[in-house]
């Protein structure tokens, strides 16, 4: 910026925008930023699950604010690492416990399967999203790939009914249903819920694609980016008639 142009109205409006931009940096360096969303809890189990998955569960006690079932945290069970986003898959409970469901992916939550044992510390910020099927339409899609299954959990376990005239198809794509997180508990919770689960095994050669979704209102999608890109262009093809789709973007890295 020449160095007469500082002295102008534009020079200052850029000095006051550095000065921000400064002190936003030291706030987030300082750790400043989520503080007050930040709380100490410990592991009360950890449970091995099929498919390179397993199953962690938090008490934070009373200091947790709750959470809207299909919210997500942020977890440091290691100061050193830092944290890493998880969605809860359970439901909001009066005693601060929380349980995530976590598939070991990279090094550090396959070292995490592991080394990780009941009594250790955890740290948890959060709640944050607001990925809620509350807000949807009468007609609904959900959708989950793999590990995306946690908020349906967490959906299911509040133990909301459906509202009356209200339909939903729940897609759960997995590899073989062996693999499938907590299966026989989400059969259930269906089942009371009157949500139509429908499995699908890509190992069996069954593929989710857009013609096996009926024309809903919404589709509630979580999963891997490119099943998620290829449900929202297909079902962009129907014109007027396509569904607005929500999902939660986990691209924080």
């Amino acid at each position: 910026m020449p160095a007469e142009q500082w002295a102008t109205p534009l020079g200052w409006l850029m000095g006051a925008l550095m000065a921000a931009g400064a002190g936003c940096a030291l706030w987030s360096l300082g750790g400043r930023i989520g503080k007050a969303r930040r709380f100490a809890g410990t592991v009360s189990r950890v449970t091995p699950l099929a498919g390179g998955q397993f199953e962690v569960v938090c008490r934070l006690g009373d200091a947790w604010p709750g959470h809207v079932a299909g919210q997500f945290a942020l977890v440091s069970f290691d100061a050193g690492e830092g944290a890493h986003p998880f969605t809860i898959a359970s439901a909001s409970r009066a005693d601060g416990e929380l349980r995530f469901i976590i598939k070991a992916l990279g090094d550090y939550t396959q070292s995490l399967a592991t080394r990780l044992r009941a009594g250790a510390p955890v740290a948890v910020e959060g709640p944050y999203g607001c990925f809620d099927a509350r807000r949807g339409g009468r007609r609904q899609a959900w959708v989950a790939g793999g590990i995306g299954v946690t908020p349906f959990l967490a959906w299911l376990d509040a133990g909301r009914p459906l509202a009356p005239g209200q339909e939903v198809d729940f897609y759960y794509c997995v590899r073989k249903a062996a693999d499938a997180a907590r299966l026989d508990e989400l059969t259930a919770a269906c089942a009371r819920s009157g949500v139509r689960l429908h499995v699908i095994e890509s190992d069996a050669g069954a593929l989710l694609d857009a013609t096996q979704i009926p024309d809903v209102d919404d589709l509630w999608f979580c999963g891997p980016r490119g099943l998620g890109e290829a449900l929202r262009t297909q079902l962009g093809e129907r014109g007027a008639q396509a569904p607005a789709f929500h999902h939660e973007a986990f691209s924080m890295r």
